[in-house]
């Protein structure tokens, strides 16, 4: 924070207003009647090519620790994608990143997660990238850091579920 300016200074007045007037408000965990473990689960979406200015897609995500919405994200992304389907693979992987940095941070506080955690996606062609065999010369364009995204799944990590995009 040695360059702070005055935009972080009214962010910083914003948050603090924020949680002053929400004070009495929260979320509830309450504990699984079934499993003493906790579960972290993950539902995403993207939007092709929903950013008018720039044609990049906009994706959005919610995080469910025990079925309480813990965080969200809708964000235009970094970067262009070629189809819909390439575009909710490569949200997988912030995704994976956001729920893999909560469960480290649950871990390191000594709670047990469930495993394998549960990735919802609303895009089959995306979930058919994740097979090795399938797509070899079809992903040849896709960088390789979005690949390790089979490593999580063949480790039992996470496992990834078709959602309809109704639900």
């Amino acid at each position: 924070m040695d360059q702070a300016n005055y935009l972080h200074w009214k962010e910083l007045v914003r948050v603090i207003t924020f949680a002053l007037q929400t004070q009495e408000k929260g979320t509830v965990l309450r504990r699984n009647k079934t499993n003493v473990n906790l579960s972290l689960k993950i539902f995403i979406n993207a939007e092709f090519t929903g950013n008018q200015d720039n044609r990049r897609s906009i994706m959005g995500c919610l995080i469910y620790l025990n079925d309480a919405i813990i965080g969200w994200n809708s964000k235009s992304m970094s970067s262009a994608t070629l189809s819909s389907t390439e575009a909710e693979y490569v949200l997988m992987l912030k995704g994976l990143k956001d729920i893999k940095f909560l469960f480290m941070c649950l871990s390191f506080l000594k709670m047990k997660v469930n495993l394998p955690m549960t990735l919802h996606i609303n895009n089959i062609g995306a979930i058919e990238m994740l097979d090795l065999k399938t797509n070899k010369c079809m992903t040849k364009h896709l960088d390789t850091r979005f690949h390790w995204i089979r490593e999580f799944i063949d480790n039992h990590f996470v496992k990834v579920k078709y959602v309809k995009s109704e639900d």
